[in-house]
């Protein structure tokens, strides 16, 4: 499916249940993509989303398990409640820095997401965002961050490392980080700002996290920048493996003018 370049909303269950639809291309002119535009659609497994579109509805991509990956523009300001909701094969999702909300349930089941990082200027992860995305295992929360509603990450049973950039810590619910047998509290580390252990180790219910750890973000990573005679064109991980985006740890970047360096991204 090719939408022309004349349109500019795709409404509400505009494609919903089209479960044989593999492929759809989004125009420049598209602004808004509705509630529950391509529910049910299982086997899509490619969209662009342009650059032009601000406003991801509810439910607008709710159990597409055949999406592999998807690039949320930057200009988009909210995820909707429950947008990705159940998509199982969603592996890979890059989050923009001008998405100040992620909303209910928005990535709730995404059981194949590995990891997460989600960008200075989220203000507010709403309850159930990221709940039983069983194969989680690395998240990021940046400083930004005021509000982690209920379940946000509970169940979220295979998560090890919790990477919170948050400098004055504030209280969450228990039921945030709850899984079987208190897992992720007793097994995952979870690394906050240098100088702020003790603040954490006092503020429910991040006291709950048996190994917390200082981390210093300032020596990070967090952008990689080049001259304007040197651009990375591509990006693979340690093992060869095409990648889209650098990712945490050890990357490979070939550079546009042929040479290839290595980058760690904490």
């Amino acid at each position: 499916m090719t939408i022309g370049n004349s349109v500019t909303n795709i409404g509400a269950y505009a494609f919903c249940r089209c479960s044989g639809l593999t492929s759809v291309t989004i125009p420049n002119s598209v602004t808004s993509i509705g509630p529950s535009a391509f529910f049910g659609c299982r086997g899509l497994t490619s969209v662009t989303i342009p650059n032009s579109v601000t406003s991801i509805g509810v439910g607008a991509f709710y159990e597409c398990s055949g999406l592999t990956s998807i690039t949320i523009p930057y200009g988009v300001t909210s995820i909707g409640d429950y947008a990705f909701n159940r998509c199982s094969g969603l592996t890979y999702v890059t989050i923009p820095g001008s998405v100040a909300n992620i909303g209910k349930y928005a990535f709730y089941g995404c059981s194949s997401l590995t990891y997460v990082t989600i960008p200075n200027g989220v203000m507010s992860i709403e309850e159930g965002a990221f709940q039983n995305c069983s194969g989680l295992s690395s998240i990021t929360i940046p400083n930004s961050v005021a509000n982690i509603g209920d379940a946000a990450f509970e169940e979220c049973n295979n998560l090890q490392e919790v990477f919170s950039k948050i400098e004055v810590p504030f209280s969450i619910s228990e039921n945030v980080f709850s899984s079987t047998n208190n897992q992720i509290y007793n097994t995952a580390k979870l690394y906050v700002p240098a100088g702020t252990i003790e603040a954490y180790k006092a503020t429910s219910a991040w006291n709950k996290f048996l190994n917390i750890e200082e981390n210093d973000y300032t020596s990070s990573v967090n952008t990689i920048t080049t001259d304007s005679q040197r651009t990375p064109t591509h990006y693979y991980s340690v093992d060869g493996r095409s990648i889209k985006q650098p990712q945490r740890g050890l990357n490979i970047l070939r550079m546009s003018d042929g040479t290839v360096k290595k980058v760690m991204v904490k």
